[in-house]
């Protein structure tokens, strides 16, 4: 070989491995510096949130949630649970809809690099300011499309109020509006008032809050109901005359649960619609969190206002039943259809309804899982150690690959989610790791070793 060509091998082999090193730290490198982003902080309802997300490893699946504390159940209610890909650059964005009131976290954990981020956000509501002296009755007959969820005239009045906790019943400057029967076992918290603001909070769900200065007043509309707010205020700039919150019958919430038998990672998508209109994902891992979502301060009632909840086809399990309870209050009056997969649910006042969606793996005939492990340059890799585990059951099994690279598992439970890892002293695997469901006879699961 001359010298010209050796000096060109030379550096062939030094570029291959530079630009070996340079992909490997872009595509392989798992960051410590991962985030979550927003365009805003505040958004109103029925914003769409843009979530962007920087720092995770590359190519790796996200997990996305957005949770909200509710302070009557002191728990977090899941409002969303999704997964993303991020790019080779580890960056990924995603849309979420606000459709409601309130501060949510959004939380994105990454599978691969197991990093978990959090940002927060708040929805807030935009008052309308009426002339006049508007009532509880008169936003119900309201064309307005702001007031659209009001349909009762239903409402508890406050003239010249003070801070402090009172039932919604009649007493000296307090009276009941529209017709509303008297409630002593709820109460409304005014509190932080001041000349021209105030916050408050609720036992029981409110509509609306009208705030009357002067020759005006402005009004919060609350869809779906809510149960607080901070800083409402006159819109005017004059002194708060009196208070009128709305409420209507007692808010109706739902539940939804799934239960994979056995338990999976697998992630099983559902969409909702009708008054409640959301995409979301549950995971029956065996723990309770991740496994649910609730929706709450539903005040659409009867047949007009149903939520039909449908499951997505998740293979290799098959829905076999759905199981709706109520807490009693209301006739369970739910229509359920497993062979298409969904449940219609119709609410009344006060009605919390629980629906689980159960889920079993069909079962076949034993399949086989195989692959090869091979260097960086193709070559088998004899004599290495290949386990796999049933993440269903944790049972492992280990065997090593022969003399061409090649590995069988054979008698594998069809349907069953499977963990492939490979370990070789003399070699170093970055990517030692393969994750799947085995529906089937499954091939070419390979590994390939880092360039030494």
């Amino acid at each position: 070989m001359s010298s010209i060509n050796k000096r060109f091998f030379i550096l062939s082999i030094l570029l291959i491995f530079s630009v070996s090193s340079v992909f490997a730290q872009t595509f392989g490198k798992i960051s410590t510096d991962a985030g979550l982003t927003t365009e805003k902080r505040v958004y109103g309802q029925g914003e769409t949130v843009v979530i962007k997300g920087s720092g995770f490893a590359g190519f790796e699946e996200i997990t996305i949630k957005v949770e909200q504390y509710d302070e009557l159940s002191e728990q977090n209610i899941l409002h969303g649970a999704w997964t993303v890909f991020a790019d080779g650059k580890g960056n990924f964005s995603s849309n979420w809809e606000v459709l409601l009131k309130g501060n949510f976290t959004i939380t994105g954990i990454g599978s691969k690099s197991g990093q978990e981020v959090q940002t927060v956000i708040a929805a807030s509501v935009t008052p309308v300011l009426l002339p006049g002296n508007p009532s509880c009755a008169t936003l119900n007959a309201s064309s307005d499309p702001a007031f659209a969820h009001i349909t009762s005239n239903w409402g508890w009045k406050y003239d010249a109020p003070t801070n402090g906790t009172f039932t919604y019943t009649n007493a000296t400057n307090r009276e009941l509006t529209g017709g509303a029967p008297a409630d002593a076992a709820n109460s409304l918290t005014i509190s932080n008032l001041t000349e021209t603001t105030f916050d408050w909070s609720s036992t029981r769900s409110i509509s609306a809050v009208i705030v009357k200065a002067g020759p005006a007043a402005n009004v919060y509309p609350y869809n779906p109901a809510s149960f607080g707010d901070t800083n409402l205020n006159t819109g005017n700039g004059l002194g708060v005359s009196h208070i009128e919150v709305c409420f209507g019958p007692a808010a109706a919430s739902i539940t939804i649960i799934k239960d994979a038998q056995p338990n999976s990672p697998q992630s099983f998508g559902f969409t909702a619609t009708g008054q409640v209109n959301q995409n979301f994902s549950l995971v029956d891992n065996g723990i309770v969190g991740p496994d649910r979502i609730q929706f709450t301060n539903l005040t659409g009632f009867g047949a007009g206002n149903t939520v039909t909840v449908t499951e997505g086809v998740s293979a290799p399990f098959s829905l076999t039943q759905i199981n709706c309870t109520s807490n009693g209050t209301g006739v369970e009056n739910n229509s359920i259809n497993v062979p298409a997969r969904f449940v219609t649910i119709q609410l009344e006042a006060g009605e919390n309804v629980v629906c689980t969606f159960v889920n079993a793996v069909t079962t076949t005939a034993n399949v086989s899982a195989s692959g090869k492990v091979m260097d960086a340059y193709g070559y088998p890799i004899a004599r290495t150690r290949v386990t796999i585990q049933n993440a269903s059951n944790g049972e492992i099994q280990t065997i090593y690959t022969n003399t061409f690279g090649n590995y069988r598992f054979e008698n594998l439970p069809a349907g069953g989610f499977f963990i492939v890892s490979v370990s070789n002293k003399r070699y170093v695997f970055s990517q030692n790791t393969q994750i799947f469901t085995l529906t089937d006879a499954v091939e070419n699961v390979d590994f390939t070793a880092d360039l030494e």
